[in-house]
């Protein structure tokens, strides 16, 4: 049989059961086979921690049922959810910024020192998101 490098079957592994079971898989005949390995992929091969045959339950009339264990991750968090708003990066205010940051800029009229340095502020932040994050 030819081998093609980008075929199914060359991406995929076969893996053995930690320890090898005395049961017998398939009956035919005079002729008894055991095999307790399964196919699956080479990215998955870390996946499968055991694999096994369950002696008393019958598929059909020659055949055992093969149990294959795996270990599944949770899903990682993404790093936006983590990490919170995006950092201003203000190395990046050069001249042609500057000016696109003064003009995005709306300050607000003067009301008392607290109040007046609050909205400059986020009115600042704002514009400097929308510019250079």
């Amino acid at each position: 049989m030819p081998r093609f490098p980008c075929s199914a079957l060359d991406r995929m592994r076969n893996r053995n059961s930690k320890y090898r079971s005395d049961g017998v898989h398939r009956r035919g005949g005079n002729t008894k086979t055991q095999i307790d390995f399964i196919l699956v992929k080479h990215r998955d091969r870390g996946l499968v921690t055991d694999a096994k045959v369950v002696p008393y339950e019958t598929v059909a009339t020659q055949h055992r049922p093969l149990i294959c264990t795996l270990k599944f991750a949770p899903p990682r968090q993404r790093q936006v959810e983590r990490c919170g708003p995006a950092r201003i990066k203000w190395w990046r205010m050069k001249e042609e910024k500057d000016a696109a940051v003064v003009a995005r800029i709306r300050l607000p009229t003067v009301t008392n020192v607290e109040e007046t340095w609050k909205r400059a502020t986020d009115s600042i932040l704002q514009a400097a998101r929308s510019e250079l994050a």
